[in-house]
């Protein structure tokens, strides 16, 4: 089992360098390093890394995500993301927000929006 395992492994790797992938750098949604941020670190960050960051978020919901798939289109997701930003940016303002996981506001902003 484990030299299958191996050899799958082996096989996987390979075809990462191997088979073509769609070009998708320069994306809006492509980049965002913020997931793990703290709100003082959101708030230090370009509005592009926010956007991308929120395009993951935004995609986590399954209405959006449906919404999505059906459109084939990530521009669909792109005024959630615009929302969620603000919404994050808003609400984390102020000192005893510094150090607050900025992905736990980005779930509060989701769930007060009605997504």
């Amino acid at each position: 089992m484990k030299k299958f395992i191996s050899i799958g492994t082996a096989i996987a790797t390979a075809l990462l360098f191997v088979a073509p992938l769609p070009s998708i750098a320069g994306h809006w949604y492509v980049g965002g390093t913020l997931n793990n941020a703290t709100a003082g670190e959101w708030h230090k960050s370009s509005y592009e890394n926010k956007l991308a960051t929120a395009a993951n978020w935004t995609l986590m919901d399954p209405n959006i995500r449906k919404v999505s798939n059906k459109s084939s289109s990530m521009e669909t997701v792109r005024p959630y993301a615009i929302e969620l930003v603000a919404c994050v940016d808003q609400v984390s303002v102020g000192d005893s927000y510094a150090k607050k996981n900025v992905s736990s506001l980005a779930a509060a902003c989701i769930v007060s929006m009605g997504w």
